[in-house]
């Protein structure tokens, strides 16, 4: 038998390791045993990963989805490998038994009149996702929508195959899709590629959909923009999702309680309930230079944008309306994070709307967030660092400017 704890001891990590006989969660362990040495630094570190390495990479593909792959996910994100990293992203793209994709030459698109202007502007963000963004484009072309839309995808300077994926589906949508290609990546330097979409959009509508998930209902925009043209004075939509684990395929259908209802601005702007980014359909009522300096200070950008809208109207929720797929993969910028930093970088981003809503005179949802902050469990000095931090951010977000940001538009 070999321990499942996480010793942490290099020697006993490898022993662990070369007794293991079987893919189980007992081997996973081994493998995560030794992740953690090689995370610490430890001298033996190099040899332990040419072991994990070489010993991992014919098993990977065969390797059942649960906790064990789970574990084996973690070691190589620990490893940095980039084999393995793409053997891995290739077994977890394949959710056809889940959730079975639209055949693409049967994919059409709204006709096009002369002189069209889209009516939705879809914004598709993406950083090596090869092997999934096929899918997510996939799911803007399988709507029933009939008016034009347009579909603006950032690629942050992906370094694996993700921009030729998206040239050759231009290629069948031409006039459609628009590629933003960044030589540098965006993300890592503090800006966001949602800056240069803001320039770009010019539907009365926008949507969105990160590159690892997708839409699902094909009903989905068309329910959206409905509902709020039907409701002028609500300024988003959202709709019910399914959560899904690419490791263990479990899937959890959020947001389905309740029927048809209105949420009011300060039900917004407090965040009374996190808006998922694949959901949202709102109206084009944010420009590049009334982005909130609070939305560059944080990880959770998204939760800053949706408090912001509330500045514009309430929403509409659609729980009946199951309209798309998170993925939590191992890959996003988020799931590799110990606990503790995640605990952080929520205390940064709830201080960072609470500062928003405080800068702006909601006084409501600023009262609500700050006793959101108070019930947090963090060490006062780790707090106050924080809301420097987010400070400083803020006050250096007054500087930016896209001119400052290295792009090319395809």
């Amino acid at each position: 038998g070999v321990s499942q704890k996480n010793s942490g001891n290099s020697e006993e990590a490898v022993n662990n390791f070369k007794k293991a006989l079987g893919i189980d969660s007992n081997l996973a362990s081994a493998y995560y045993n030794m992740g953690l040495t090689m995370q610490k630094g430890e001298k033996t570190a190099s040899s332990i990963k040419e072991d994990i390495v070489d010993f991992i990479s014919p098993l990977v593909a065969a390797m059942p989805f649960g906790d064990s792959l789970t574990q084996v996910a973690n070691l190589i994100n620990i490893s940095g490998d980039a084999n393995l990293r793409s053997i891995l992203k290739k077994k977890l793209a394949v959710t056809e038994d889940m959730f079975p994709p639209a055949n693409r030459n049967s994919l059409k698109a709204p006709h096009l009149a002369k002189g069209w202007i889209p009516k939705v502007s879809i914004f598709c963000p993406t950083f090596n996702h090869q092997e999934t963004i096929g899918r997510t484009i996939s799911g803007f072309f399988s709507q029933d929508f009939k008016e034009p839309f347009e579909v603006i995808i950032a690629d942050d300077a992906s370094t694996d195959g993700t921009f030729e994926v998206l040239l050759d589906w231009k290629r069948q949508f031409p006039e459609f899709i628009k590629i933003i290609k960044f030589t540098k990546n965006v993300f890592s330097s503090g800006r966001s590629m949602t800056e240069i979409f803001f320039e770009m959009a010019k539907g009365e509508f926008r949507a969105g959909c990160e590159g690892d998930d997708f839409w699902l209902d094909p009903t989905k925009l068309r329910v959206q923009v409905e509902a709020l043209e039907r409701h002028p004075n609500m300024v988003s939509s959202t709709h019910a999702f399914i959560d899904y684990d690419v490791l263990t395929k479990e899937a959890i259908t959020l947001d389905t309680t309740g029927a048809f209802r209105f949420e009011n601005p300060t039900h917004v702007q407090c965040l009374r309930r996190i808006f998922m980014f694949p959901t949202i359909v709102y109206r084009n009522c944010i420009s590049r230079h009334m982005m909130p300096g609070e939305y560059f200070t944080c990880q959770n950008r998204d939760m800053v944008l949706t408090s912001f809208l509330g500045n514009f109207g309430g929403n509409i929720h659609i729980p009946g309306l199951v309209g798309s797929v998170y993925n939590r993969n191992p890959f996003s910028t988020w799931a590799p994070l110990s606990p503790k930093i995640k605990n952080l970088e929520r205390y940064r981003s709830i201080y960072a709307i609470f500062r928003m809503n405080k800068r702006l005179k909601n006084k409501e949802a600023a009262v609500l967030t700050m006793r959101a902050l108070n019930q947090m469990s963090l060490p006062s000095n780790q707090k106050f660092q924080i809301r420097d931090e987010v400070d400083s951010k803020f006050n250096s977000s007054r500087k930016y400017s896209t001119k400052d940001m290295q792009y090319k538009i395809f």
